[in-house]
């Protein structure tokens, strides 16, 4: 079949170059021009939780360095921890009672918490307290429980508490020494922070005993100077006493005043008397008046409670009562004028002229009371002016009585007041008293305050683990590889063929350690760098073959072999109604991308089913089929693009060297030339292309990287499709971006990616290794019973 450039599917530029409009149709989605370098997110409604997730599982994926981070903390604590001085706290606590205040304490309260901290914290009570312990023979040195000891002895470094001196160690106990109040309590404690656990405890009690007999001493002191100043006010408040009683007596008795009881006026006395008299008539005139009022009204007269309580006016209405019901009864059967009814009627008028004359006499008796109330409130009244007016006189004469009386009495207060306190002074002066107690003596710690090895560890680990989450989150955040299956698809708009797993996801793979290639004729070859032969861990020699090229081949029950027929299968698919490409271009952005691997493996998939395929080496400058298949390079592409023999003259073994592989044939490079370039430029390129698209089902032709030399572009104008490989976590998005990008701008159709090295377990798309183990064990089983 020789179809020509025009002919095939898509060709429909004038010059037999796929013109782009085409190239889009053809491909799943139109490819946007021109492609950007720089890789962009598609715009994604934000989702927390899958957010997390995916931050979650980068973490998982370096857990290794986060815990290699983590270890780094935990030696820069313990480094952290070792350069500090451990320091023992010791605590002591007392109570600062309210003591009993003499007279000349009243101004003021000395047992405040707040003055009673400063006095502790003073610089005189410290140095004193230092003198003392320095001038006191140095303690043995305790033995303490320090958690980094063993880390010391393995260091060879000395313990602190004996590198200390005990003045140094007193000294820092001073420097450190800090006291603090329980809120709404009384009670201070006292801590010190020393090398030496000894001085810290040593350096708090004599603080507290030192402050204790200061106390003592100055409050003795002022009790004594308060008593002999007492014992003078006392003195000179006696006399001043009886001079003012003396002048009060003398005043009393030359003005005439006379006084009762505790020096109370008689004349005052009677006024007082006047007017509460007076008060009381006042009241009683207003309650009879009130009545009299009442009774001078026809509607109240009846209600006035000495009417209603009269005996006489009672026994009327009872009367009454019962003569008027009898007449009413009588009246039903009786005409008025009848006798009955009318002696009847002559009683009820006896009985009303008695009930109002004796009402006559109540309301008579009322006024009589009324009128003498009246009479008394007056004479009272007249008393009391009269009283007032005469006490009013004397009114000088009381004032000065009153400020002579006050006067004396203060002096009196006074005088009692030194004499209690006196008293008070003599019996503190006596007791010695003190105003604080020592609730909690302090103690020697033994196990350092400081530094903190738990928070020390702890801090150091949470910040190295932040550090080195941080640390990998913004590594893989701006790593711009290829990360996993689907990762550029949205963006080059191609379809992804496979993926092809890396060796060590494979068990029957995992096993074997990676070497550099002997290729099949025990010689090292120099490739792209990703053949790699599968050395057993055991020593056992290498099997002719067992290369990461021939894996498909030689390792058939393989996770390998299988996903590279898995992208075998995608490849007989691509087409419509048998229309599918045959002539393909295997090649990557970059070297080191293991296109070769694939187009060596691929090959062999193709072939193993039944299929006439091609694998030709047109990687001219680096040359490695030949090696991976143990064929000569005496002859290939470069000798028939640089012969002038037509093409249709050449006969099939021409082509491809026949391999191991049943139904693979191998075209090599052939022997080095000046120019490369000039070669792929040759009318002879399509025209052997044609060839070997009759004499084979399938041709693939093994090409340079295609951002490194123009090779990949010159020969994909004469093939079908090109297949882009990328190399997970190598490949930059950049990479294959611009890769596409050169295809699509050249009008020559990108069949789609083969993703190659895909670890699931390093990408996060899962667990891989359940999979591969089943697998792995499953097709073993499959192949070793012969299908």
């Amino acid at each position: 079949m020789n179809t020509s450039p025009k002919q095939l599917p898509g060709y429909d530029g004038p010059d037999g170059r796929e013109n782009p409009a085409a190239l889009m149709r053809r491909n799943e989605a139109p490819l946007a021009a021109p492609l950007p370098y720089i890789f962009t997110e598609p715009a994604a409604e934000p989702d927390d939780f899958q957010t997390l997730l995916r931050y979650a599982r980068i973490l998982w994926r370096h857990k290794w360095t986060l815990a290699f981070s983590l270890l780094l903390g935990i030696i820069a604590a313990l480094g952290v921890s070792l350069t500090i001085t451990p320091m023992y706290r010791s605590a002591a606590s007392i109570e600062i009672q309210g003591v009993r205040e003499t007279f000349g304490s009243l101004g003021g309260n000395d047992a405040s918490l707040g003055t009673q901290m400063d006095v502790l914290k003073s610089k005189t009570l410290r140095e004193a307290v230092y003198e003392k312990l320095v001038n006191k023979p140095a303690p043995k040195t305790p033995e303490v429980q320090d958690p980094l000891a063993w880390l010391r002895n393995l260091l060879g470094l000395a313990e602190p508490v004996k590198s200390v001196a005990w003045d140094q160690s007193v000294a820092m106990a001073a420097g450190t020494l800090r006291a603090q109040a329980g809120r709404e309590s009384n009670v201070l404690t006292i801590q010190a922070d020393s090398p030496n656990p000894l001085a810290a405890a040593d350096f708090a009690n004599m603080l507290i005993e030192e402050y204790m007999a200061s106390n003592q001493q100055q409050r003795w002191e002022s009790y004594q100077k308060e008593g002999a100043w007492l014992t003078r006010a006392q003195q000179e408040t006696k006399a001043d006493l009886e001079k003012a009683e003396r002048r009060l007596a003398d005043f009393a008795r030359t003005s005439g005043l006379t006084f009762t009881g505790e020096n109370n006026n008689v004349a005052e006395g009677r006024l007082e008397q006047l007017h509460g008299a007076l008060a009381e008539a006042t009241a009683k005139r207003i309650e009879i008046q009130a009545k009299y009022q009442a009774s001078q009204s026809d509607t109240d007269r009846e209600s006035l409670p000495e009417v209603l309580d009269s005996g006489p006016m009672a026994s009327y209405q009872v009367e009454l009562a019962k003569l008027r019901q009898e007449k009413a009864q009588l009246a039903t059967t009786l005409t008025p004028n009848n006798n009955r009814i009318r002696a009847i009627q002559n009683q009820i008028d006896e009985l009303e002229k008695q009930r109002n004359a004796e009402r006559s006499n109540i309301i008579g008796r009322i006024k009589i009371e009324y009128d003498a109330a009246i009479q008394r409130e007056k004479q009272l009244q007249n008393d009391f002016n009269a009283q007032a007016r005469s006490l009013h006189s004397q009114s000088e004469l009381l004032i000065q009585h009153d400020i002579l009386k006050r006067e004396a009495e203060g002096l009196r207060r006074l005088y009692e007041t030194t004499l209690q306190k006196g008293r008070e002074a003599s019996i503190a002066a006596a007791s010695r008293a003190s105003n604080a107690r020592v609730v909690d003596p302090a103690e020697p710690a033994y196990v350092p305050h400081w530094p903190n090895l738990p928070l020390n560890l702890a801090l150091g680990s949470m910040g190295s683990l932040f550090l080195g989450a941080a640390f990998v989150i913004v590594r893989t955040r701006t790593d711009v590889s290829v990360q996993g299956p689907g990762a550029l698809t949205p963006y080059l708009h191609l379809r992804e063929l496979g993926v092809i797993p890396a060796a060590k996801t494979d068990p029957s793979v995992r096993a074997l350690v990676r070497k550099p290639s002997l290729a099949l004729r025990g010689a090292p070859s120099s490739g792209d760098g990703d053949s790699e032969s599968l050395v057993k861990t055991n020593g056992d020699k290498v099997k002719p073959g067992e290369c990461l090229e021939l894996v498909t081949w030689v390792r058939k029950p393989s996770i390998l072999a299988e996903a590279f027929r898995s992208v075998m299968t995608s490849i007989l698919f691509s087409g419509h109604n048998g229309d599918r490409p045959r002539v393909l271009l295997v090649t990557s952005p970059s070297p080191q991308e293991g296109k070769s691997t694939v187009s060596s493996n691929l090959a062999i998939a193709l072939a193993e089913v039944n299929q006439r395929v091609l694998l030709i080496d047109a990687d001219m400058r680096l040359p490695r089929m030949h090696d991976i298949f143990k064929v000569p390079n005496s002859f290939g592409l470069s000798d028939l693009l640089n012969e002038r023999t037509p093409v249709a003259q050449y006969d099939k073994e021409s082509f491809g060297r026949p391999t191991a592989v049943p139904n693979l044939h191998v075209l090599p490079a052939g022997p080095a030339h000046a120019s490369y370039a000039r070669l792929l430029y040759s009318p002879r390129l399509q025209q052997l292309m044609d060839r070997f698209r009759d004499e084979y089902d399938i041709v693939l032709v093994d090409s340079a990287p295609v951002l490194t030399v123009p090779d990949a572009r010159m020969l994909a104008r004469a093939t079908d499709a090109v297949v882009l490989v990328l190399r997970a976590r190598k490949t930059s998005q950049g990479s294959a971006l611009a890769a596409a990008r050169c295809f699509a701008e050249d009008g020559v159709r990108v069949l789609g990616t083969i993703l190659n090295d895909w670890n699931p377990n390093v990408s996060g798309y899962g667990n891989y290794d359940s999979y591969a183990g089943y697998s792995s064990g499953y097709y073993s089983q499959y192949y070793v019973q012969g299908r």
